[in-house]
Formats: structure tokens, C-alpha cells, sequence
């Protein structure tokens, strides 16, 4: 199959003519063409430097519609180094082009990431553009998704505590308030996607931690696939916090939300919620599952023991155990 650049559009073409790029590669002779006749599926493989992301990047400028908003198109590689490498070829490649691009990935602050994306042209500005990518992201085999939003960074994995703080450098991400949980499973296998937190697929920003059992679980799990929401596992914390973004949406207040839930979620449980500006718990009418709070003026801290809290508080501190039927919130 004979293919040259010149095929391509004339912004394309001269994009890769000032890059100096004369003739397509062979794995770039062999994909472009397939790629820009029809929607399918293309594994390529070539050795490195011979134009791998050219042979992805330059069709896909080609597809871009840029006369729509929205994201069309994303792009997932297994390093942060080939993200930013991607996405400063695709820039290049698009100089004569309107294209907008953001790259977005673990290990750092969500924020300073967050903060490019409304310079993206192509950004996700509101809750129905994030379920259509969320949509689309998932329809890709042995994908999943951790979280959407711009405020919560979810970190999901199994194993010790120390060795994932090493693994995904927890300790040193910033942030104004955070929530985090360490349990075997009891309504669920022990994997990474039904690890806590657990969020509200696909409401940004709502994420839960949770220790007990809801007895009520299938039921309330049926009435909400009825009302068309969706489900990622079968744990029983994702209810909640699927329970929690259909009040929230609704218009009751993150109080409102956990005092409800006191009413309509049977079982014996104690849970934590973080939301985009809030944080609050709620302890069931039984107070099976301990709570211990401490705080202070310039934070608050929460632990199923206190135990907990000394490790992080070795002095002397003043805290509270959360009765039954309690609630607190906090703007944060």
C-alpha cells in the first residue's frame, strides 16, 4: 500500500514538512492508511524510533472535527514519560491545526493538572461531557476507571499499607482533606477494583470509605440500576456512595444526604464521605462499628481506633467517640 504525507491535509502536511519529515516510516506506511479508511481496531508494532506515534497521532488529526467542542479523543499510555512524549509529538504534529491538548496522570497533585484543562479547548466542563468520556473510556476491554472529577485523586491497590505508600507515594501528596480505608472485603472479592474508597460512577468528586455491612444491599442496589444508575462492582460501600450522589443531585445538602441515609440503609455501619468541598460521617442506630474523632482548629481527623490517631498525634489529644444515629459535616 503506497502512502506519502501529501494524502494528508495541508495544514498536516506542512506541520511535518517544517518537522523535516519527507516520507512516512514503514510502520507509519502501514497504519495511516488503514486508520483513516475505516473505524477498527489496529495493533501495531515496531521497534522505537521508527514513528510508532506518528502512526496513531496523524490519523488522529485527521478525525479531529474541529468545528465541535467537547473531547474526542484520548489517548492512554503505561508511563508518565511517554504521556508527556505523546503529547508533545501531537502538538507538533498539529502546529497548523486548532488542536488543544492536556496531559493528565498519577503520582502528583491533581490539581496543577486540573488547572491546564480549561485551557483545553476540548475540555470537560460539565457532568454529562464527564459520563460520556467515563462511557467511552470503559467501553475499551480490561479498562477501568478509578475516579472522575477535579478535586478527588483515588489511589485503589491491595496489599500493606507501607508498601503502597512507596508504590503510589501517598504520603506525599497535598491536599485539603483526604479519606482512606484499610479492610478485607465482606460483601466482595479482595481485588484492586473493590478496594476502598469507593465512588459514584460517573458523579465527579463523591467518593466513600466504609466499615460494616449493609443487610438491605440487593434491594437498594435494584432500585437504583431501576432508576439507571450503574454499578462497577459488587460491594457494598459503592451503595453508599451511589446513595449519596442521587441526594447530593437531588439537591439535599451533605447533612441532609448522611441524616437520610440513617433512615433508608439497614445494617450495622459507620461511614466516611468526601465530596468536592465537604467531608462528614455517619454511625448507624446500632454503633456496632467504632468511631473516634479528634479536633482542633486547624484540622480534623477521623479513625476506626485510637490507636490510629496516636500514631499520627503522639500528644496528648482531646477526642470524642461518635454516638449512635450521629452525624457531623464539615465545609472544608
Amino acid at each position: 500500500m503506497n502512502f506519502s504525507f501529501n494524502q494528508l491535509s495541508i495544514n498536516i502536511f506542512k506541520s511535518l514538512e517544517k518537522l523535516g519529515f519527507t516520507e512516512p516510516t514503514e510502520i507509519q506506511s502501514k497504519a495511516i492508511p488503514i486508520l483513516l479508511e475505516k473505524e477498527t481496531d489496529l495493533v501495531g508494532q515496531a521497534q522505537t524510533g521508527t514513528g510508532k506515534t506518528g502512526a496513531f497521532c496523524l490519523p488522529l488529526l485527521e478525525k479531529l472535527d474541529f468545528s465541535k467542542s467537547g473531547v474526542q479523543a484520548v489517548i492512554l499510555s503505561p508511563t508518565r514519560e511517554l504521556a508527556n512524549q505523546i503529547n508533545q509529538e501531537l502538538i507538533k504534529f498539529g502546529t497548523n491545526t486548532p488542536i488543544k491538548t492536556a496531559t493528565v496522570y498519577g503520582g502528583v497533585g491533581y490539581k496543577e493538572q486540573i488547572n491546564n484543562i480549561p485551557n483545553c479547548e476540548n475540555s470537560i466542563t460539565n457532568n454529562k461531557n464527564i459520563k460520556t468520556l467515563a462511557e467511552q473510556i470503559k467501553s475499551i476491554d480490561n479498562l477501568e476507571i478509578d475516579s472522575v472529577g477535579s478535586n478527588s485523586q483515588v489511589i485503589k491497590d491491595t496489599g500493606d499499607a507501607k508498601d503502597l505508600d512507596k508504590k503510589h507515594n501517598i504520603s506525599q501528596i497535598s491536599g485539603s482533606h483526604g479519606i482512606g480505608h484499610v479492610r478485607l472485603a465482606t460483601e466482595s472479592i479482595v481485588d484492586v477494583t473493590h478496594s476502598h474508597p469507593f465512588w459514584a460512577y460517573p458523579f465527579p468528586d463523591i467518593t466513600v470509605v466504609h466499615n460494616g455491612q449493609l443487610t438491605n444491599y440487593r434491594s437498594l442496589k435494584r432500585l437504583y440500576e431501576s432508576k439507571g444508575h450503574k454499578f462497577q462492582t459488587h460491594n457494598d460501600s459503592e451503595l453508599i456512595a451511589v446513595y449519596l450522589a442521587d441526594k447530593l443531585t437531588n439537591h439535599l445538602s451533605l447533612e441532609e444526604a448522611l441524616n437520610q441515609s440513617l433512615v433508608d440503609l439497614d445494617g450495622s455501619y459507620t461511614y466516611l464521605v468526601s465530596t468536592k468541598d465537604g467531608l462528614g460521617f455517619a454511625k448507624e442506630k446500632w454503633s456496632f462499628k467504632p468511631l473516634v474523632l479528634m479536633e482542633r482548629k486547624d484540622i480534623i481527623a477521623l479513625a476506626s481506633e485510637e490507636i490510629a490517631l496516636r500514631q499520627v498525634f503522639p500528644e496528648e489529644i482531646d477526642r470524642l467517640e461518635p454516638q449512635e444515629n450521629e452525624v457531623m459535616t464539615w465545609k472544608i
